[in-house]
């Protein structure tokens, strides 16, 4: 199973991970409504700081005063932030977290970051290149190579090997989820 947290870096900074979009504010006191872009939506009540991404790619690091969560969405309270003016000014931020805040995952799961780049082969030793991109799909994501789309699905997909970063896929396995004729 893949979850989804995007990864963003700088020079200057940790290694950085969105887990959510500011889509508004909330009441007068500076509370921010959050869409989470994660699969551990949790994860924002335990949040004690996180970095704010602005639209224009600047960043700061902020302090979490309280975290609740409604049925779609989060609310945070940052203690930099005091008022509904102040907070508004946070619309279509990115919420990023450090890469040691990430959640352990179990064996045989994996971020998205952590798929992005992998070179693939089949179980034939065909080379079908490197994922360049994942295509978030209802039924099950999908990694875009330059000669394939693979479906993220265990018929398909039969080792991930990050320390040597390949991905080896059953082609057969794909023709029986997508008819796909290797």
């Amino acid at each position: 199973m893949i979850l989804w947290e995007r990864a963003s870096t700088t020079h200057r900074e940790p290694k950085l991970f969105s887990i959510g979009r500011i889509s508004g504010t909330f009441g007068w006191a500076g509370e921010v409504k959050v869409h989470p872009e994660t699969d551990f939506p949790e994860r924002f009540l335990e949040l004690r700081e996180a970095w704010i991404e602005s639209p224009d790619g600047s960043r700061r690091r902020c302090h979490v005063e309280s975290a609740r969560q409604t049925a779609s969405r989060i609310r945070l309270k940052f203690t930099e932030y005091s008022c509904k003016e102040e907070a508004a000014a946070l619309r279509g931020s990115l919420i990023l977290i450090a890469e040691e805040q990430l959640v352990q995952l179990p064996e045989g799961h994996f971020f998205l970051h952590q798929i992005l780049g992998l070179y693939v082969r089949s179980t034939e030793g065909a080379d079908l290149g490197k994922i360049t991109r994942i295509i978030r799909a209802p039924a099950n994501d999908v990694y875009v190579t330059p000669q394939v789309d693979i479906p993220a699905r265990k018929e398909v997909i039969r080792e991930v090997d990050l320390e040597r970063g390949i991905m080896v896929v059953d082609m057969s396995g794909l023709k029986e989820v997508t008819d796909f004729e290797p």
